[in-house]
């Protein structure tokens, strides 16, 4: 079994829909997932999905300390992090030049998630 932490929001918002099939699909696949919730106040999703993001959630209170941990959020966002495992950055963004923040926020990830070739590119030019 996989263990991961997984920092994310779960809402009916972009990066909150996202974390919510993310979590589903890794509990389909029987990956261990703590899920350490961003805006904990705004927490909810599709009672279908209901049942995993509990597990999940659940999990969060004995975390593996040394498991990667991903943080799906903004790119100007990325210093907190749970463990001492690897840090994996995973934003979700639809622009060609980061602005100094962004790339001081990314430059000291072990890792960055994108979701297609275009934004590996760009992460990688920058």
């Amino acid at each position: 079994m996989t263990d991961i932490n997984f920092l994310a929001p779960i809402n009916d918002r972009s990066y909150g829909l996202v974390a919510t099939n993310l979590v589903y699909n890794l509990e389909k696949l029987r990956a261990n997932t703590s899920l350490f919730l961003i805006n904990p106040q705004g927490a909810g999703c599709e009672p279908k999905y209901v049942d995993a993001v509990k597990k999940a959630v659940g999990r969060a209170s004995f975390f593996n300390p040394d498991a990667p941990c991903v943080r799906l959020w903004h790119q100007f966002d990325m210093s907190q992090f749970v463990g001492r495992g690897p840090r994996i950055g995973f934003p979700i963004f639809e622009l060609n030049k980061f602005k100094d923040v962004e790339k001081q926020q990314l430059k000291w990830l072990d890792k960055v998630l994108v979701c297609s070739k275009w934004a590996a590119d760009i992460v990688e030019s920058e």
